[in-house]
């Protein structure tokens, strides 16, 4: 088993980098029809009013962009995971949970910047790029129903695992810059892991192997930004009921 995991992990670095240099070669036009394959689940025949108002939000930080190769929409899904994702294509997923945990517009806009900053990256193909990569090398090697299969994926996803918290870094750092462009300042950018630290039982340690670095951490590291750039923090404007479902 461990001569096994040390192939894989050797491939997969390998194509990993592969991954990485080719993934932002793609075309949008490419990129749009893999989003469209994945979210078909979710595609609602007539978007709600809270959908509407949270695109009108996210279409106010859009225009910050010099490039616009992808038309960004919003698809609300009424389940109570406080989260969201960028999906490939454009397409950013809210969960309503996310929104009883917002406080103000502030918070939410940085939560959608920062789904705009995986965007920039092209995170999210690298992302998928890598996970097909990690199921193609395991069921090459040992088959998709090997009982082994499913402990060397999770052992390479561990390990995967500090490379999307450099991500989420990032995308947090580009979302502060796109906050302060927005508002003149960036209160809204820090509350909301505030409030999630605090309902947080997770350690530190245990955050090693999470896609997400701490809240704690990532407070930090925006108030260290902050700081370096000179940015503002003032009072934040309340999130209207429109936002809720």
């Amino acid at each position: 088993m461990g001569g096994t995991l040390g192939i894989m992990l050797a491939i997969y670095i390998l194509l990993g980098f592969a991954v990485n240099l080719i993934a932002p070669r793609f075309s949008y036009d490419i990129e749009r029809k893999i989003g469209n394959i994945f979210l078909k689940q979710y595609v609602d025949e007539k978007p709600t009013s809270a959908e509407q108002k949270i695109q009108e939000l996210l279409d106010s930080l859009v225009i910050q962009l010099d490039e616009q190769e992808l038309t960004y929409k919003i698809t609300l899904i009424n389940d109570p995971l406080a989260n969201a994702m960028a999906f490939p294509g454009g397409h950013i997923l809210i969960f309503s949970g996310l929104l009883k945990e917002v406080e103000s517009e502030n918070d939410l806009a940085f939560i959608l910047a920062h789904e705009l900053g995986h965007f920039a990256n092209r995170d999210h193909l690298k992302g998928l790029g890598r996970m097909i990569v990690l199921v193609g090398i395991s069921t090459t090697l040992l088959g998709a129903d090997h009982s082994v299969t499913d402990f060397l994926i999770n052992s390479i996803q561990k390990a995967e695992m500090k490379f999307s918290q450099k991500q989420e870094t990032a995308a947090d750092l580009y979302a502060l810059d796109m906050l302060n462009e927005k508002y003149g300042h960036v209160g809204g950018a820090k509350e909301f892991f505030m409030k999630i630290s605090k309902k947080n039982k997770m350690g530190h340690l245990r955050y090693y192997f999470t896609s997400h670095p701490h809240p704690e951490n990532r407070m930090e590291t925006l108030s260290k930004e902050i700081i370096s750039k000179g940015y503002l923090e003032k009072e934040r404007k309340p999130l209207h009921e429109d936002y809720r479902l």
